[in-house]
């Protein structure tokens, strides 16, 4: 389970989801992750700036690590959006009547 601002943050929008739909859910949370980059990206830019005024070398490697952070946000942003799609896409097959019937067939 999540802590702090982030695992209320994804609390209420559980709650939230399961009171309403679920794809306003899904829309939720990818709201809330963009929010959490951006936030991330913020801070990051603000270190950025500080280190740019103190030491150029430190600057240089902490551009290097940001890039990497980055494309790693951006990795786990679409790999997670995907895995969501792909659920929702797969709970709306499940509830077609064909999988409904196969499941009454081979189920019993």
């Amino acid at each position: 389970m999540i802590r702090g601002p982030l695992g209320h943050l994804c609390k209420v929008i559980d709650n939230y989801g399961r009171e309403h739909n679920r794809e306003l859910q899904v829309h939720m949370c990818a709201f809330g992750l963009l929010l959490l980059n951006l936030l991330c990206l913020s801070i990051l830019n603000l270190t950025l700036l500080v280190l740019l005024f103190s030491n150029l070398k430190l600057f240089c490697m902490y551009l290097l690590t940001i890039s990497k952070l980055h494309t790693l946000v951006c990795f786990i942003y679409k790999y997670t959006m995907f895995k969501i799609h792909f659920v929702t896409v797969i709970s709306k097959f499940a509830h077609h009547p064909y999988f409904n019937n196969l499941r009454t067939n081979f189920c019993g």
